[in-house]
Protein backbone atom coordinates (compact mmCIF):
# COMPACT_ATOMS: atom_id res chain seq x y z
CA UNK A 1 0.00 0.00 0.00
CA UNK A 2 1.36 3.38 -1.01
CA UNK A 3 1.04 6.18 1.50
CA UNK A 4 1.85 9.89 1.12
CA UNK A 5 3.35 11.54 4.21
CA UNK A 6 3.09 15.26 5.07
CA UNK A 7 6.46 16.80 6.07
CA UNK A 8 6.77 17.86 9.72
CA UNK A 9 7.72 21.45 8.87
CA UNK A 10 4.48 21.81 6.88
CA UNK A 11 2.38 20.68 9.86
CA UNK A 12 4.12 23.01 12.32
CA UNK A 13 3.53 26.02 10.09
CA UNK A 14 -0.02 25.28 8.95
CA UNK A 15 -1.62 23.82 12.08
CA UNK A 16 -1.35 26.95 14.29
CA UNK A 17 -2.79 29.08 11.51
CA UNK A 18 -5.72 26.69 10.90
CA UNK A 19 -6.50 26.45 14.60
CA UNK A 20 -6.47 30.20 14.93
CA UNK A 21 -8.87 30.78 12.07
CA UNK A 22 -11.17 27.95 13.24
CA UNK A 23 -11.50 29.38 16.77
CA UNK A 24 -11.97 33.00 15.77
CA UNK A 25 -15.28 34.63 15.00
CA UNK A 26 -15.52 36.62 11.74
CA UNK A 27 -15.62 39.91 13.71
CA UNK A 28 -12.24 39.35 15.32
CA UNK A 29 -10.42 41.25 12.58
CA UNK A 30 -7.64 42.54 14.82
CA UNK A 31 -6.63 39.10 16.04
CA UNK A 32 -7.10 37.58 12.61
CA UNK A 33 -4.61 40.06 11.14
CA UNK A 34 -2.15 39.21 13.92
CA UNK A 35 -2.16 35.53 12.96
CA UNK A 36 -0.55 34.44 9.71
CA UNK A 37 0.59 31.13 8.25
CA UNK A 38 4.11 32.04 9.40
CA UNK A 39 3.10 32.48 13.05
CA UNK A 40 4.61 29.97 15.42
CA UNK A 41 2.62 27.90 17.89
CA UNK A 42 3.91 30.07 20.76
CA UNK A 43 2.75 33.26 19.01
CA UNK A 44 -0.73 31.85 18.39
CA UNK A 45 -1.02 30.75 22.01
CA UNK A 46 -0.07 34.18 23.34
CA UNK A 47 -2.57 35.91 21.04
CA UNK A 48 -5.42 33.67 22.05
CA UNK A 49 -4.64 33.89 25.76
CA UNK A 50 -6.02 37.45 25.72
CA UNK A 51 -9.17 36.80 23.67
CA UNK A 52 -12.59 36.21 25.30
CA UNK A 53 -13.39 33.50 22.74
CA UNK A 54 -10.46 31.46 23.96
CA UNK A 55 -11.51 31.69 27.60
CA UNK A 56 -15.09 30.75 26.76
CA UNK A 57 -13.87 27.51 25.14
CA UNK A 58 -11.84 26.39 28.18
CA UNK A 59 -13.61 23.53 29.98
CA UNK A 60 -13.70 23.09 33.73
CA UNK A 61 -11.82 20.12 35.24
CA UNK A 62 -15.15 18.37 35.85
CA UNK A 63 -16.18 18.78 32.20
CA UNK A 64 -12.81 17.56 31.01
CA UNK A 65 -13.08 14.49 33.25
CA UNK A 66 -16.56 13.79 31.91
CA UNK A 67 -15.31 14.06 28.34
CA UNK A 68 -12.48 11.64 29.10
CA UNK A 69 -14.91 9.06 30.52
CA UNK A 70 -16.97 9.37 27.35
CA UNK A 71 -14.09 9.28 24.88
CA UNK A 72 -12.02 6.49 26.48
CA UNK A 73 -14.71 3.76 26.09
CA UNK A 74 -15.44 4.99 22.57
CA UNK A 75 -11.77 4.69 21.60
CA UNK A 76 -11.53 1.24 23.26
CA UNK A 77 -14.59 -0.04 21.37
CA UNK A 78 -13.31 1.39 18.10
CA UNK A 79 -9.90 -0.20 18.73
CA UNK A 80 -11.42 -3.61 19.46
CA UNK A 81 -13.57 -3.41 16.35
CA UNK A 82 -10.49 -2.59 14.28
CA UNK A 83 -8.57 -5.53 15.77
CA UNK A 84 -11.47 -7.91 15.05
CA UNK A 85 -11.69 -6.74 11.43
CA UNK A 86 -7.92 -6.96 10.86
CA UNK A 87 -7.62 -10.41 12.45
CA UNK A 88 -10.67 -11.59 10.51
CA UNK A 89 -9.11 -10.42 7.25
CA UNK A 90 -5.94 -12.36 8.05
CA UNK A 91 -7.81 -15.61 8.72
CA UNK A 92 -8.36 -18.01 5.80
CA UNK A 93 -11.78 -17.79 4.19
CA UNK A 94 -12.24 -21.55 4.06
CA UNK A 95 -12.16 -24.20 6.77
CA UNK A 96 -12.79 -27.94 7.09
CA UNK A 97 -13.88 -29.66 10.31
CA UNK A 98 -15.57 -32.97 11.10
CA UNK A 99 -17.18 -34.82 13.98
CA UNK A 100 -17.94 -38.55 14.35
CA UNK A 101 -20.53 -40.17 16.59
CA UNK A 102 -21.39 -43.83 17.23
CA UNK A 103 -25.11 -44.60 17.13
CA UNK A 104 -27.05 -47.61 18.39
CA UNK A 105 -29.43 -47.64 15.42
CA UNK A 106 -28.93 -49.22 11.97
CA UNK A 107 -27.74 -47.10 9.04
CA UNK A 108 -31.17 -47.13 7.35
CA UNK A 109 -32.84 -45.56 10.40
CA UNK A 110 -30.24 -42.81 10.65
CA UNK A 111 -30.43 -42.15 6.89
CA UNK A 112 -34.20 -41.61 6.93
CA UNK A 113 -33.77 -39.05 9.68
CA UNK A 114 -30.92 -36.99 8.20
CA UNK A 115 -32.20 -37.16 4.59
CA UNK A 116 -35.81 -36.33 5.45
CA UNK A 117 -37.52 -33.17 6.72
CA UNK A 118 -35.55 -31.58 9.58
CA UNK A 119 -38.63 -30.94 11.72
CA UNK A 120 -37.13 -33.10 14.47
CA UNK A 121 -34.40 -30.53 15.10
CA UNK A 122 -35.17 -28.12 17.99
CA UNK A 123 -33.48 -25.18 16.20
CA UNK A 124 -35.76 -25.42 13.12
CA UNK A 125 -39.04 -23.51 12.99
CA UNK A 126 -40.11 -24.07 9.36
CA UNK A 127 -39.21 -26.45 6.55
CA UNK A 128 -40.29 -25.59 2.99
CA UNK A 129 -39.62 -27.93 0.03
CA UNK A 130 -38.68 -26.04 -3.16
CA UNK A 131 -38.73 -26.98 -6.86
CA UNK A 132 -35.79 -29.15 -7.90
CA UNK A 133 -32.81 -27.51 -9.62
CA UNK A 134 -31.01 -29.55 -12.30
CA UNK A 135 -32.46 -32.69 -10.74
CA UNK A 136 -31.24 -31.77 -7.24
CA UNK A 137 -33.61 -31.61 -4.29
CA UNK A 138 -34.00 -28.09 -2.91
CA UNK A 139 -35.51 -26.83 0.34
CA UNK A 140 -35.54 -23.88 2.69
CA UNK A 141 -35.06 -23.97 6.47
CA UNK A 142 -36.03 -21.21 8.89
CA UNK A 143 -34.39 -21.31 12.28
CA UNK A 144 -35.84 -20.31 15.63
CA UNK A 145 -33.74 -17.15 15.35
CA UNK A 146 -35.60 -16.19 12.16
CA UNK A 147 -32.70 -16.82 9.77
CA UNK A 148 -33.70 -18.49 6.49
CA UNK A 149 -31.25 -20.63 4.50
CA UNK A 150 -31.75 -22.42 1.18
CA UNK A 151 -30.10 -25.82 0.70
CA UNK A 152 -29.34 -28.04 -2.30
CA UNK A 153 -28.73 -31.77 -2.22
CA UNK A 154 -25.56 -32.32 -4.25
CA UNK A 155 -25.10 -36.08 -3.73
CA UNK A 156 -27.31 -38.82 -2.35
CA UNK A 157 -26.19 -42.46 -1.96
CA UNK A 158 -28.58 -44.14 0.53
CA UNK A 159 -27.91 -45.17 3.15
CA UNK A 160 -24.24 -44.21 3.21
CA UNK A 161 -23.48 -40.74 1.86
CA UNK A 162 -25.26 -37.40 1.62
CA UNK A 163 -23.78 -34.06 0.50
CA UNK A 164 -25.70 -30.83 1.04
CA UNK A 165 -24.61 -27.31 0.21
CA UNK A 166 -25.84 -23.83 1.13
CA UNK A 167 -27.48 -22.43 -2.01
CA UNK A 168 -27.93 -18.83 -0.92
CA UNK A 169 -25.22 -16.50 -2.33
CA UNK A 170 -26.49 -13.53 -0.29
CA UNK A 171 -25.34 -15.01 3.02
CA UNK A 172 -21.96 -14.04 4.55
CA UNK A 173 -21.06 -17.75 4.70
CA UNK A 174 -21.41 -20.87 2.57
CA UNK A 175 -20.11 -24.36 1.99
CA UNK A 176 -21.16 -28.01 2.22
CA UNK A 177 -21.96 -30.66 4.80
CA UNK A 178 -21.03 -34.27 3.98
CA UNK A 179 -22.72 -37.07 5.93
CA UNK A 180 -20.89 -40.42 5.87
CA UNK A 181 -22.64 -43.39 7.48
CA UNK A 182 -20.71 -46.60 8.14
CA UNK A 183 -22.91 -49.61 9.02
CA UNK A 184 -21.82 -51.91 11.83
CA UNK A 185 -24.45 -54.64 12.12
CA UNK A 186 -27.45 -53.12 13.86
CA UNK A 187 -25.41 -50.04 14.71
CA UNK A 188 -23.52 -47.45 12.70
CA UNK A 189 -21.21 -44.45 12.91
CA UNK A 190 -21.94 -41.05 11.42
CA UNK A 191 -19.29 -38.56 10.38
CA UNK A 192 -20.33 -35.01 9.50
CA UNK A 193 -17.73 -32.94 7.65
CA UNK A 194 -18.13 -29.22 7.11
CA UNK A 195 -16.24 -27.58 4.25
CA UNK A 196 -17.22 -24.02 4.94
CA UNK A 197 -16.39 -20.54 3.79
CA UNK A 198 -16.93 -17.31 5.73
CA UNK A 199 -16.77 -14.23 3.52
CA UNK A 200 -17.28 -11.46 6.08
CA UNK A 201 -14.12 -10.83 8.18
CA UNK A 202 -16.16 -10.09 11.33
CA UNK A 203 -18.15 -13.32 10.95
CA UNK A 204 -14.86 -15.10 10.25
CA UNK A 205 -13.42 -13.87 13.57
CA UNK A 206 -16.57 -14.85 15.49
CA UNK A 207 -16.72 -18.27 13.83
CA UNK A 208 -13.09 -18.99 14.65
CA UNK A 209 -12.63 -17.54 18.14
CA UNK A 210 -16.12 -17.12 19.66
CA UNK A 211 -18.44 -19.84 18.35
CA UNK A 212 -15.90 -22.31 16.98
CA UNK A 213 -16.16 -23.97 13.57
CA UNK A 214 -17.69 -27.15 15.04
CA UNK A 215 -20.46 -25.45 17.05
CA UNK A 216 -23.20 -26.13 14.48
CA UNK A 217 -22.12 -29.75 13.92
CA UNK A 218 -21.99 -30.40 17.67
CA UNK A 219 -25.51 -29.00 18.12
CA UNK A 220 -26.78 -31.09 15.19
CA UNK A 221 -25.31 -34.36 16.49
CA UNK A 222 -26.61 -33.67 20.00
CA UNK A 223 -30.14 -33.20 18.63
CA UNK A 224 -29.78 -36.33 16.48
CA UNK A 225 -28.74 -38.50 19.42
CA UNK A 226 -31.63 -37.14 21.50
CA UNK A 227 -34.09 -38.00 18.71
CA UNK A 228 -32.77 -41.52 18.32
CA UNK A 229 -32.98 -42.38 22.02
Amino acid sequence: MKCTLIPTWTLTSIVPFVLAIAMLQPTDQTVARAVSPHSSAQTVASIFADTPQFHSKVHSPREELRMRWILIPAFVIAGLALVIIVVGMLLPKGHAVSRTVSLQQPAETVWKLIAGPPNWRPDIRNYDPLPARDGHRMWRETGKDGQTITYEEMESSPPNRLVVRIADPKLPFGGTWTYDIKPDGQRCSLTVTENGEVYNPIFRFVSRFVMGHTATIDAYLKALEAKLV
